[in-house]
């Protein structure tokens, strides 16, 4: 009966979703994130299955699938997700393996011996702590890089 009912609503699709909190998307910090950067974030996220946080991967056999244009492209994305603290690589990619990632919005799983990164009782949030800088603001010991008019005139 509730089939029928499903059915009736348009409702019976079935499968898996991906629930993020609305504090995650109205982050700065999400916000910041380049669109490349967002989906493969979402792409991560929605291989999420409560789990297997530390297993998480796009691999260079799914690039087309996935919508990717190329690969350093994605790498990039990958990237940017980590320098962030929206995920950390919990395995390095080599020949023949890809690399494994975890989103830091969720506790890191512990997933036997598939990958190096220690299982953790609480998501680590890291991407809270990041914050951009602007041009007037570079964190401590960064070196804003100077044009040559700019260092032509300080050396004089």
């Amino acid at each position: 009966m509730a089939d029928r009912r499903a059915k009736k609503k348009g409702r019976l699709e079935r499968g898996s979703f991906l629930a993020l909190p609305h504090d995650y998307i109205r982050a700065a910090q999400f916000n910041e994130m380049s669109p490349k950067a967002v989906k493969a974030f979402l792409q991560l996220a929605a291989q999420y299955r409560g789990t297997n946080n530390g297993l998480l991967a796009l691999p260079r056999s799914q690039l087309k699938k996935l919508g990717w244009a190329s690969h350093h492209t994605l790498r990039a994305a990958l990237a940017e997700l980590v320098d962030t603290g929206w995920a950390v690589v919990t395995r390095p990619g080599g020949k023949h393996a890809a690399t494994l990632y975890a989103l830091t919005i969720w506790a890191v799983d512990d997933c036997g011996m598939r990958h190096q990164h220690p299982a953790t009782a609480t998501a680590s949030n890291d991407w809270r702590n990041h914050k951009r800088w602007g041009s007037d603001c570079p964190p401590q010991g960064h070196q804003v890089p100077q044009s040559p008019t700019e260092a032509h005139r300080h050396a004089a």
